[in-house]
């Protein structure tokens, strides 16, 4: 059974960046526009003018009526998701602006640059508050935490620092990969962070020891994406022509969405949904529908209650398994 509910192809170039809005009724995706689309129907019902930059991130802001964007540009820009008027401009980067992200009760901005620099905007009046400085590379990924304390940082260094989202303060770096660091994110309760590398490999860090607690191989090649589902234990990823689903604690691969002809770069779960979104070089997003694989993880979740209940034991993961499944059925 196909897998795959929608494939919106109306870009000529590669796809940089989809994410859901948070109330998961659309999509925005990026490369030298942004297009806003339809779940249900598939039908872009907004687009921004083509830009004469690469749009390489987007991130909605939790109301869900606006986004910002970085990009060769340099700058940040904040516009109006229906009709893409340009609200205001965050000037400050010297080098491209590689990854953004709205704080979680929308006051803030953040964004990692090719000028080694993170930074975080006051979106009411536009002024930069805090330049983090620490990494020696690229930024190429910069996540906000749920709770709205921490943000995390990745590069080209290798490296991943957490601040101080309050004070700016550098709190901690994590080190483990040995090439550059594409992706990150936060588990819902903000207990660990996942984070992807040209490495090969797939990591998931504890915040309080600050040690990586898992390292998943897919043997497929580079990581270019990763995301959490909003179950701690489900996370997601992109690499070459494929999105993989794992279960972090069984250290299971879940299933394989496979229909993409080239690298998988960007990969976004909706948050009360079942939907995922990847997008690809092969200038194709992707909405993939995961209760056509319930039969698949039922299977799944039988064995495990199974092996488990003959030990007289139900652990808390099989516990969020189950409410991930009964979600789709």
């Amino acid at each position: 059974m196909n897998n795959n509910l929608l494939i919106l192809n109306k870009d000529t170039e590669v796809i940089n960046s989809v994410v859901f809005s948070p109330d998961s009724t659309k999509i925005a995706s990026s490369s030298n526009t942004i297009r806003v689309w339809d779940v249900i129907s598939g039908e872009c019902i907004s687009k921004l003018k083509r830009h004469i930059h690469s749009i390489y991130s987007i991130s909605w802001s939790n109301d869900n009526n606006r986004i910002v964007y970085g990009s060769s540009e340099k700058i940040l820009r904040v516009c109006n998701i229906l009709s893409m008027e340009c609200l205001f401009i965050l000037k400050g980067h010297s080098e491209f602006v590689n990854s953004v992200e709205w704080s979680p009760d929308d006051t803030r901005i953040v964004s990692g640059s090719n000028d080694k620099t993170v930074r975080i905007w006051n979106t009411l009046s536009g002024r930069c508050l805090f330049i983090l400085q620490g990494h020696n590379n690229i930024i190429t990924s910069v996540a906000w935490s749920h709770d709205n304390t921490r943000i995390i940082s990745g590069s080209n260094d290798t490296k991943i620092f957490i601040w101080n989202a309050l004070t700016g303060e550098s709190l901690s770096t994590l080190e483990g990969h040995t090439d550059i660091v594409t992706s990150l994110a936060w588990s819902p309760d903000n207990s660990k962070i996942i984070s992807g590398s040209i490495d090969k490999t797939v990591r998931i860090w504890d915040i309080i020891s600050k040690n990586y607690i898992l390292t998943l191989d897919n043997n497929i090649g580079e990581i270019k994406s990763v995301a959490w589902s909003p179950y701690n234990n489900i996370i997601i990823f992109g690499s070459k022509k494929s999105v993989q689903i794992w279960n972090i604690i069984s250290k299971k691969c879940l299933f394989i969405l496979e229909g993409h002809n080239y690298w998988v770069v960007t990969v976004s779960w909706s948050t009360n949904s079942n939907k995922i979104a990847s997008g690809s070089y092969d200038k194709t997003v992707r909405v993939w529908d995961i209760t056509l694989k319930q039969d698949i993880l039922l299977s799944f979740i039988k064995t495990t209650y199974q092996r488990n209940s003959e030990k007289k034991l139900l652990p808390k993961y099989t516990l969020d398994i189950l409410k991930f499944i009964s979600r789709f059925l």
